[in-house]
């Protein structure tokens, strides 16, 4: 693990490897490094070796005074700088931060492993990409209200914290921000953060929910569950949650690994007027036993379904152009495939590797020979779609009492359509189930 934590920062930090060079001296005072600025008398926290294991490997913590003293002069501590206490794996377990500091520069304290103990004063503005990465043992974390900005990976397997609370302040959240922090249970988002980026709480284990401040312009939450604000992109999907799910009507987008290990998950219904899914969106959510892909999605991302290997029934919409690599990779229990497709999509030889090759394969009657001639869709057992559509069996009857009397049309997911569909498809109808050609 320290050769790899070494390695990794070492790349971090080689496009800065001129910094210490072309910077004044850094200068010893009781046991720590300062960059002093003799213009405006302030003082910055630097390395004692450059990208080094042995970076301080004495020091057991980092007290950080909120002043200096050198020949004579005070210079205030304003910024712990890049890659200050980096790769202390055994060393440091406590850092005093004072306040007066502004940034915590990036990688700061990357990979301080022992690190439990840590105070962010509220003067802290910026805290940057990588800060305290790999920081396993830090439990309880307080941000304080004058932060603004959370670099890219800045919390990233902190494996320790268990709640986290994103104050008013906070305007921008870097990806991957609390990715892996696999003991992190609770989230509150506050009314200020503009700018999230992707996969921030990726990765989180023992994620039970998201709570977004109803005064945010740009987020929501709703039942633990992380939003946009109009609910057209469904961002994150609690992982402990259990049992189904009904995606709300309004989205139409799943973010990039929204539903990535949600193990309990035992069905979603994804709603008409869904566009896209995400790459990773549903990987390894092996309670999965059925998916409907509805006629609205046009494109499913890179690994979005990759080992669901309890799934063995999927049913991919018409409108479906583009199906990313491994997007079905080792779903080792497929045994049925809809493709309502006319026309097979690209894919490669990695999209249903692990399928079965007795996995059977329904397309559009007038489709046959296109598929059977398709790299990787002729690799299965390409059947036609029989009659008017589909051969349909008993199992594709309406479930519900509610639908085999009601009027109109509905989509698979229980959905009702303002009119008959146009897109070719299977609907329900009169109490049956109707395919619309």
């Amino acid at each position: 693990m320290k050769k790899y934590l070494f390695l990794t920062f070492a790349l971090l930090l080689m496009t800065v490897q001129g910094v210490r060079a072309q910077s004044q001296d850094a200068t010893l005072i009781d046991d720590i490094y300062y960059l002093l600025n003799n213009e405006d008398k302030t003082a910055q926290v630097t390395w004692q070796l450059y990208h080094s294991l042995d970076n301080y490997k004495s020091l057991t913590a980092a007290n950080i005074p909120a002043a200096v003293n050198y020949q004579g002069q005070n210079f205030n501590v304003t910024e712990i700088g890049m890659g200050a206490f980096a790769t202390c794996t055994t060393g440091i377990t406590s850092a005093s931060i004072p306040e007066g500091v502004t940034c915590i520069g990036d990688s700061a304290f990357y990979g301080c492993e022992v690190l439990a103990d840590v105070n962010i004063p509220n003067s802290v503005e910026r805290i940057g990409n990588d800060a305290f990465r790999y920081c396993h043992a830090i439990k309880a974390l307080t941000l304080g209200n004058g932060l603004k900005t959370i670099g890219a990976r800045a919390f990233d397997a902190c494996l320790s914290v268990t709640t986290l609370t994103i104050p008013d302040n906070v305007e921008s959240i870097g990806d991957a921000a609390f990715g892996a922090c696999k003991g992190l249970k609770t989230v509150s988002i506050g009314s200020g953060a503009t700018s999230i980026g992707t996969r921030v709480f990726n990765t989180c284990s023992s994620l039970e929910e998201i709570i977004v401040s109803p005064e945010n312009p740009a987020y929501s939450s709703e039942d633990g569950v992380f939003f946009n604000k109009d609910k057209t992109t469904l961002i994150k999907y609690p992982t402990t949650k259990t049992g189904d799910y009904v995606i709300p009507n309004s989205v139409t987008e799943i973010d990039h690994a929204s539903f990535s290990d949600c193990t309990g998950l035992t069905a979603v219904t994804l709603p008409e007027g869904l566009i896209s899914i995400g790459n990773g969106c549903f990987s390894h959510c092996i309670g999965l036993k059925e998916v409907v892909i509805p006629n609205s999605v046009t494109s499913i991302g890179t690994t979005a379904f990759t080992v669901c290997d309890g799934l063995t029934k999927l049913t991919i919409g018409s409108g479906v152009k583009t199906i990313g690599t491994m997007a079905f990779f080792s779903c080792s229990s497929l045994t049925t495939i809809y493709n309502y497709a006319v026309k097979p999509q690209d894919v490669d030889a990695y999209t249903f590797m692990k399928v079965p090759a007795t996995c059977t394969l329904y397309v559009p009657a007038e489709s046959v020979e296109l598929y059977k001639a398709a790299p990787e869709w002729k690799n299965l057992n390409v059947q036609a779609i029989g009659g008017t559509g589909i051969s349909i069996s008993e199992e594709f009857r309406v479930k519900s009492e509610e639908f085999a009397t009601a009027p109109g049309w509905y989509s698979l997911d229980g959905q009702r359509l303002d009119s008959k569909p146009t897109a070719k498809g299977l609907y329900i109808h009169g109490g049956k189930t109707v395919v619309v050609d």
